[in-house]
């Protein structure tokens, strides 16, 4: 469960894979409210279709730090690692400068603010940057 807080009503629809709707969930104004965190079985909507991505992580989160979709199971650290002592794309395959765009992004995001966002495999990704290991590239 994650601490979420929305500036005005909101309604969340939790929806299964079949798009039924599995239960909702009304957030008042300036009001946080535990809300369960992604998983690929369940999406959670606001009332306007909009998906919501409720990840792991420190503080309460606004709604709006929720739409945005992190997934970091394809990062190669490798890359990575390659570009933050580069500053450079140079020999970096396209597909990984998405991720790595987003995961600079996110990293930056979690540092500069009071609540941070953990989507999968960002904490496995930090750690094998930081020097735990590295998987190799495919």
């Amino acid at each position: 469960m994650r601490e979420v807080l929305s500036t005005k009503p909101t309604k969340i629809f939790f929806k299964n894979r079949y798009d039924k709707i599995e239960s909702i969930i009304a957030l008042e104004p300036d009001i946080s409210t535990h809300l369960p965190t992604f998983t690929p079985r369940i999406r959670a909507l606001l009332e306007n279709k909009q998906e919501l991505f409720i990840y792991e992580g420190e503080g309460v989160a606004p709604i709006e730090s929720c739409l945005k979709k992190y997934d970091f199971k394809a990062l190669c650290v490798k890359d990575l690692d390659r570009y933050l002592q580069q500053k450079s794309f140079k020999g970096i395959p396209y597909p990984q400068r998405e991720l790595i765009e987003a995961f600079v992004e996110l990293y930056e995001l979690n540092t500069s603010r009071d609540f941070t966002l953990c989507p999968p495999y960002f904490m496995k990704k930090m750690a094998e940057l930081l020097g735990e290991r590295h998987d190799d590239c495919k």
